[in-house]
């Protein structure tokens, strides 16, 4: 939890994976819920074997649309249609995993 307060502090969250630059917006990642806030992510600790792994939260799921590929091993993003526009990216993009 955050102090609502506080809430106009804070920055968009920007972050890059495989080259790809990703922006969340405060207004995606902070949920208001009963007179509280909260941050819509949080960290986490790996096992060695995992380190290389990636959780992506409900905030960056409002954010983006994923799309599954599992036959080409890969997910496809693109920004939702109602959010606020992301900075550094294009309308579309793909990772292989």
């Amino acid at each position: 939890m955050v102090p609502c307060s506080d809430v106009h502090t804070f920055d968009d969250i920007h972050f890059e994976i495989d080259g790809i630059h990703f922006s969340i917006p405060l207004e995606v990642y902070i949920i208001k819920s009963f007179g509280h806030c909260l941050l819509g992510f949080t960290a986490a600790e790996f096992e060695d074997n995992f380190q290389n792994t990636i959780i992506l939260s409900d905030a960056f799921m409002r954010a983006y649309y994923a799309h599954f590929d599992y036959g080409r091993a890969r997910i496809g993003f693109a920004l939702a249609g109602d959010k606020p526009p992301c900075k550094e990216i294009e309308n579309t993009a793909s990772i292989e995993i």
